[in-house]
């Protein structure tokens, strides 16, 4: 259990003391044992050569944490544009704190056990490698390992900016890739990160889970390569009878919006704005694949979808999708139809896909069996019908104003206890949509005696 120090005019030789400080992590990292902390000096360290892949060797435990973490300022760790350099923590009870990655083609590659990483900035991807296995610029990427697990991978409070695609085969750019391919990805938990100006933002595939995807604010997703711009994405049934939540983000402008296969719950997230070419322009889209078992047992409660330019709520392949619920949404101002399909015949009549206090507004497709017996909608599909009153749409405020009929028009659900910005949800009749109505509380001047007040008194606001 030590305490060791890097820096940009150090030396790998040395004793990696503050005093002798080690120069590059690929030296540093292997050096590191359970309980020790690194601390990285401020600066710009590089990595040019496919020999430069910087590795965990040893494990940490739950008590002795290894920690690699910046500290006495900003920290840049340039890729200098090599496809191959990149981190590869294969091992347990890691941190990486505070390191800013740019130029690379993966940040980091996780197939170690209770791994955190928080605090880091990733941007600026870069990939031109030939080989279709390499085609993919990824953030943060647990993927492809022997069979085995990966279990409680923690990503918190960081940001991604800028992630291209790849130049060849199937070339996609994930801020966030989670593919169970070879092994278990589970129990994973992903929040409160900034996503923006790349190609998808977290992308779970292939069974992955148990997981928890929250907080996150995604934004400007525009796609590339073979990807369409989701925001979040989930491919699969959820791993070990398990569910998948993804709960009170904020997808902005995003191409893809939100997918989602199987066994996920889809709670209080606020989708907007979703824009670009091609069909997936939408809010929500569950994909049905009966085959492979996708389109059953979700949850879309509590949810704000407005001024998408295809769908609020999508069913893709409505006949294969069965047993979920969509309570208690705002769909509003999408461009082809706020849900979708319209009836029983859209899925293929026999829909056990339960719909009901959702509030559906727009000029498209407006039926009262997709809002629910309880919902609203506009009844003469002519604009006359019930708005959602957000507070400020052009400031992309997407609260309730006080003259909203989304207000306790609602159902209390037992699973939803706040709402998108963590306040307390009411039982019973609770708010339609993300956000529960709060009022605001007048602001008052009143006069009071000061000291120092010119004529003894004082405005207090």
């Amino acid at each position: 259990m030590a305490t060791y120090y890097m820096d940009p005019a150090g030396n790998d030789g040395a004793a990696g003391s503050e005093g002798a400080p080690w120069k590059t992590f690929k030296e540093s990292l292997p050096k590191l044992i359970a309980g020790d902390t690194l601390n990285v000096g401020t600066g710009t360290y590089l990595g040019s050569n496919e020999t430069n892949h910087a590795k965990s060797a040893a494990d940490g435990n739950a008590a002795n944490r290894i920690t690699v973490t910046s500290y006495n300022g900003q920290v840049d760790w340039d890729g200098e544009e090599y496809d191959a350099n990149r981190v590869w923590l294969y091992h347990d009870y890691w941190t990486i704190r505070g390191i800013r990655r740019f130029g690379f083609e993966a940040g980091f590659s996780v197939r170690g056990n209770y791994v955190i990483i928080e605090d880091c900035w990733f941007y600026n991807l870069f990939n031109e490698v030939a080989e279709p296995a390499e085609s993919s610029t990824v953030g943060i990427y647990a993927n492809t390992a022997p069979a085995g697990t990966c279990t409680g991978l923690i990503i918190r409070n960081n940001t991604f900016s800028n992630i291209p695609a790849g130049v060849n085969w199937d070339p996609k750019g994930e801020a966030i890739y989670i593919d169970a391919n070879n092994m278990l990805v589970t129990d994973f938990e992903i929040y409160g990160n900034d996503i923006s100006d790349g190609c998808d933002g977290i992308d779970i595939k292939n069974d992955s889970g148990p997981f928890v995807v929250r907080d996150n604010y995604i934004h400007d997703m525009q796609g590339g390569g073979e990807s369409p711009g989701w925001g979040i994405i989930q491919y699969g049934v959820v791993a070990g009878g398990g569910r998948g939540l993804i709960e009170r983000n904020f997808l902005d402008a995003c191409h893809g919006g939100l997918r989602v296969s199987a066994d996920c719950d889809v709670w209080n997230n606020v989708i907007v704005n979703g824009n670009g070419s091609g069909q997936f322009r939408n809010g929500v889209l569950i994909w049905g694949e009966v085959t492979a078992g996708w389109g059953d047992n979700n949850t879309v409660y509590n949810n704000t979808m407005a001024n998408n330019d295809y769908y609020g709520i999508w069913f893709q392949t409505p006949a294969e999708t069965r047993t979920n619920t969509v309570k208690n949404n705002i769909c509003s101002g999408n461009g082809t139809a706020q849900i979708w399909p319209k009836d029983d015949a859209g899925f293929g009549g026999a829909n056990d896909n339960v719909f009901d206090y959702n509030l559906l507004y727009g000029l498209h497709d407006q039926y009262v069996y997709l809002a629910g017996t309880n919902g609203l909608y506009d009844v003469n599909n002519d604009g006359t019908g019930p708005q959602p009153e957000f507070a400020a749409v052009d400031a992309k405020d997407f609260r309730l104003s006080k003259k909203s009929p989304c207000i306790d028009a609602g159902i209390g659900l037992a699973d939803i206890t706040v709402d998108h910005d963590g306040k307390a949800r009411k039982s019973g009749k609770t708010d339609i949509g993300a956000y529960e109505y709060v009022p605001i509380r007048p602001r008052h001047s009143r006069t009071v005696m000061g000291k120092g007040s010119v004529g003894g008194s004082a405005i207090v606001r």
